[in-house]
């Protein structure tokens, strides 16, 4: 994966992680991105779904090793 190819995975991927899609965060973990995946700022998929309140999500990403603390 190309490195503009991978941010536009990675806002992707926090995008639906904060609206809680799970099916869609699963499809982007299993297309190779890394759980932690983060843009310059550092925000990830798991500090985005429990910012929205999305429990499920949440869960999820931790069962895939996801950092809680960067």
């Amino acid at each position: 994966m190309h490195s503009i190819g991978r941010l536009q995975d990675t806002r992707a991927l926090l995008e639906a992680a904060f609206e809680g899609d799970e099916d869609l965060v699963l499809k982007f973990l299993k297309k190779g991105l890394p759980v932690d995946a983060a843009p310059a700022s550092g925000v990830t998929a798991l500090s985005e779904a429990a910012a929205a309140g999305k429990p499920r999500v949440v869960e999820l990403l931790l069962e895939r090793k996801a950092r809680r603390h960067r």
